[in-house]
């Protein structure tokens, strides 16, 4: 037990369980983590986690004294960093990559810590993940690609060749990012939009093909 890496989870949705469910099923394979518990500040969550067998150690201001690497499980960046920065000014340190056994990850991939690689992800090879990306089941990440530090891809996302997706991008699910496209700081993929032309940071995209939304100010 003293060689698990133990590892508390901050996040208080379904995001926080499907996490703790990787962690889980990493250890199925071969013990790695040691789940202290989940930093939640919603309490109405408290059944679905004890259904799991995990206990909540209360909201994130608990974290202060807990002897714990640390993974957010939040999608929204902008959140997620400030849930980051918290931690670290409490003692924690960010957890190694998790990366569920059942996804593929190629030759030449570089996972960032803190980020977390769900069921069924498929990593090509040559890729370049950052520091607290969210790589949700079924994504499909093509060669060359880049993903920014605490970006969010959801469900079914397809990534394809020579991507570069910048810092904080958050892209929804059942989305296509073609080829060579890249999408800027901060920008907003909506769910199901086909990615043809570079988004610029802060914009927001849906549709098919893509279009402008709205932008940030």
């Amino acid at each position: 037990m003293s060689d698990l890496i133990p590892i508390v989870v901050a996040g208080s949705g379904g995001l926080a369980r499907e996490v703790i469910g990787t962690l889980q099923a990493v250890n199925e394979e071969a013990a790695e983590f040691l789940v202290v518990g989940v930093l939640a500040d919603n309490p109405v969550e408290l059944p679905r986690y004890e259904r799991i067998g995990v206990p909540i150690l209360g909201s994130t201001d608990a974290a202060a004294g807990i002897a714990a690497r640390f993974v957010v499980a939040i999608g929204d960046p902008a959140i997620k960093w400030r849930v980051i920065e918290w931690l670290m000014s409490a003692g924690l340190s960010p957890a190694p990559p998790v990366v569920h056994p059942t996804a593929s990850v190629g030759p030449d991939v570089e996972i960032g810590v803190g980020s977390v690689i769900q069921s069924g992800a498929q990593l090509t090879t040559n890729i370049r993940i950052g520091m607290h990306a969210q790589i949700n089941p079924n994504v499909v990440i093509s060669h060359d690609a880049t993903v920014g530090d605490l970006t969010t891809i959801s469900p079914m996302v397809a990534v394809t060749g020579n991507v570069i997706i910048e810092e904080r991008v958050n892209i929804g699910a059942g989305a296509t990012i073609l080829p060579g496209i890249r999408l800027g700081k901060g920008s907003i993929i909506g769910a199901g939009a086909v990615v043809t032309n570079d988004v610029y940071p802060g914009t927001t995209v849906a549709g098919v093909p893509a279009r402008v939304m709205g932008e940030e100010r």
